[in-house]
């Protein structure tokens, strides 16, 4: 049996993300549940699982799909987010928490335009903002 694996990429331009993962079934969050398409495609490369499709808000989805670009980035491979990977979400958000602030907001501007599927960012400086 295949383990279900979305890369950051495609959760960001699909706005699905991997909640749980068990050898039976798998919790994923959408944006738009709606997308049956999207719901289609996951079920043909993964024939041999079930799946869950749940909502998800544009907030949590954020933060879970920072999360994952923070555990690829420091080379963790188990990408789902479940009690049993407590150690591993820990020390995500800890390496999340130790960048600098102004690498926290470029990335919290970069992940909301991809989640937005935005073309450009525009940021405009003003007297007091």
């Amino acid at each position: 049996m295949n383990k279900v694996y979305f890369s950051p990429v495609f959760c960001a331009s699909n706005g699905v993300i991997l909640l749980n993962s068990t050898e039976t079934k798998t919790t994923i969050g959408m944006l738009n549940c709606e997308d049956q398409v999207l719901k289609t495609r996951i079920k043909k490369i993964y024939a041999e699982q079930n799946f869950v499709f749940e909502p998800i808000t544009n907030e949590d989805f954020n933060l879970k799909l920072s999360q994952l670009y923070s555990e690829e980035n420091t080379g963790a491979k188990d990408l789902t987010i479940n009690p049993q990977n407590d150690d591993l979400r820990k020390s995500a958000i800890d390496h999340i928490a130790d960048d600098a602030p102004v690498i926290n907001l470029l990335n919290s501007i970069f992940l909301e335009a991809i989640s937005r599927k935005a073309s450009d960012i525009h940021i405009e400086p003003y007297k007091d903002d």
